[in-house]
């Protein structure tokens, strides 16, 4: 988790060197849109209670990082509509 915290601190000063930093030693992986994971725990970060984040560690179901584990910021997350009946 501290390595999203520390991603997003990059993004906000444009540290384009810090973000891909995290990248390329997998602390942050770039999911492509409405990559498919499943879901395998929650849990909130009490920063403070405006500063409170949702976030989810799931396992990544297809694309270059297909198997692996990871924690994701629930605003980053879209849930899929379900099948059609």
């Amino acid at each position: 988790m501290e390595a999203l915290d520390r991603y997003r601190a990059a993004y906000k000063i444009n540290d384009t060197f810090g973000m891909s930093e995290l990248i390329s030693h997998e602390r942050i992986l770039p999911l492509g849109p409405h990559t498919s994971v499943l879901v395998l725990e929650s849990a909130i970060n009490w920063s403070g209670f405006s500063d409170s984040v949702l976030r989810r560690r799931v396992r990544i179901l297809e694309g270059d990082y297909q198997g692996k584990a990871a924690w994701i910021a629930d605003d980053f997350m879209v849930a899929d509509a379900p099948p059609a009946t």
